[in-house]
């Protein structure tokens, strides 16, 4: 699975390791808010207030939303789940 840091970049991470998540506004794509809950990523579709659903950044504009989310909160969640599996080749 894949974490967002809050520096923008994206990086790989065990997926039973316990972050927060990235849940993007359902009304307005460049929402975005840092879950209040942690858990490993599997539980990311449970973690997003209504309004809200787990979501991965789709281009830069979006990143960067995110990116400004996350600065907004404590350095110890600013390490978040994205709602997307890296695959090997």
């Amino acid at each position: 699975a894949v974490q967002q840091r809050s520096n923008g970049h994206w990086a790989t991470e065990s997926c039973s390791s316990h972050l927060h998540f990235a849940c993007q506004s359902l009304d307005n794509n460049l929402d975005w808010i840092v879950s209040k809950s942690s858990g490993p990523w599997s539980h990311g579709t449970d973690a997003c207030p209504t309004g809200y659903a787990f979501a991965v950044p789709a281009n830069d504009p979006r990143n960067d939303a995110l990116a400004k989310a996350l600065a907004a909160v404590p350095a110890s969640e600013a390490a978040v789940w994205l709602n997307y599996q890296a695959k090997p080749l």
